[in-house]
């Protein structure tokens, strides 16, 4: 299963083409992107505290794809990027039965993520990602201020402090029992590279064939 997120950005070509993603129909979120700050950091902590909605209906929808082709939960892997990367981890977290596999390619798990079933989990991501890597060196705050300032103000109004860098995830997954493998791609943004996607199929393929 990889999970892609519901709302289409209308993305322009440039937009597609600063992820490495010419060609793809549109670009997809799982808000609108046009949300209030307020509105986006309440997401932000629903999906924390494990209440945002999707992750129990990305479940419903995995089981009923299961259920057409007949198979189980020892031959799920569930694949996600960015935001899909983190309710994919979610979803795999919170499911009845242990998947095969879980990949969350640059991507975040947030704080007081639960952690019902523990499957193998591949955490990638690009040492020059401005999303959940770069933030916590001083030198590329202002980077990161330029494209999330509205949402960062958000949170610091609210006097909320939730650490997304990439090693925060692993060490919450790990701290939750769950079995990390962790891949950094150097001179990667956030986005999906040939190199990356071989990684992905390599642990997926991997872990459905024990």
């Amino acid at each position: 299963i990889v999970v892609r997120a519901p709302i289409g950005m209308n993305a322009t070509e440039e937009q597609k083409r600063s992820r490495n993603l010419l060609g793809a129909d549109d670009l997809y979120t799982w808000y609108s992107v046009g949300e209030s700050p307020r509105r986006q950091v309440g997401l932000f902590l629903r999906h924390a505290f494990n209440r945002l909605t999707v992750v129990k209906k990305l479940n419903h929808f995995i089981d009923a794809q299961m259920k057409k082709r007949n198979v189980t939960d020892e031959n799920l892997a569930i694949v996600g990027f960015s935001m899909g990367g983190a309710m994919g981890v979610q979803a795999a977290l919170r499911r009845k039965h242990k998947c095969a596999a879980v990949v969350c390619h640059s991507g975040t798990v947030l704080p007081f993520t639960k952690a019902k079933r523990k499957p193998d989990t591949l955490m990638i991501m690009g040492d020059q990602d401005e999303l959940f890597y770069l933030p916590s060196k001083k030198t590329t705050r202002k980077k990161l201020a330029r494209k999330t300032s509205r949402i960062l103000k958000a949170f610091d109004k609210a006097g909320m402090k939730l650490k997304l860098h990439h090693e925060k995830s692993v060490k919450r997954l790990k701290k939750a029992g769950v079995a990390v493998t962790e891949k950094i791609f150097p001179d990667q943004d956030h986005r999906i590279t040939e190199d990356s996607w071989r990684e992905v199929t390599s642990f997926v393929t991997n872990k459905l064939k024990r």
